[in-house]
């Protein structure tokens, strides 16, 4: 020992970890089946989600705001070069225009670029995600949002932009 104080923490899946596992070994033998495609496409994806594509680590402040003008997300997030993608649960309250602002964190840029804002539509609050995609060469913004409605959807955002 150094001398530090280390605590064990268990491992507690969420609940949609669970059911992506189970789904994983349900489906397992149909591997290659297209009819399957998509159909658990969004489940490593959240509500909203923020995704690296850089060689760095990239943490921030992201708020967000309901059609209603009420702050319905406001935290931190961090994705790393290894664990490119955070996630956030139960954001949408209602269908409408929801205002999203992201603030990198101190000193860190991409692109010049260390804050972004946009209005998003948000049409159906239970198959509508949001990505927000930090340092993607397959886009203009260094900090781009991207509406989709999973998986497959945000891989042909970011491989046809």
């Amino acid at each position: 020992m150094t001398g530090k104080n280390h605590r064990w923490k268990p491992f507690a899946p969420s609940r949609r970890q669970i059911i992506a596992g189970g789904g994983t070994v349900v489906l397992a033998p149909l591997a290659g089946c297209s009819t399957l495609a998509g159909l658990f496409d969004d489940m490593a994806l959240e509500e909203v989600n923020a995704i690296n594509q850089i060689d760095e680590d990239v943490s921030g402040e992201l708020v967000i705001e309901g059609p209603g003008g009420e702050t319905v997300f406001d935290g931190s997030f961090t994705a790393t070069e290894e664990e490119t993608q955070q996630g956030f649960s139960d954001v949408w309250t209602d269908a409408g225009s929801y205002e999203v602002a992201v603030e990198l964190e101190d000193g860190l840029e991409i692109d010049g670029k260390s804050s972004a804002e946009k209005m998003v539509m948000i049409d159906d609050t239970e198959k509508e995600l949001l990505a927000i995609v930090f340092g993607s060469e397959a886009v203009d913004d260094a900090i781009s949002f991207h509406v989709v409605e999973g998986l497959s959807d945000l891989e042909d955002v970011l491989e046809h932009d």
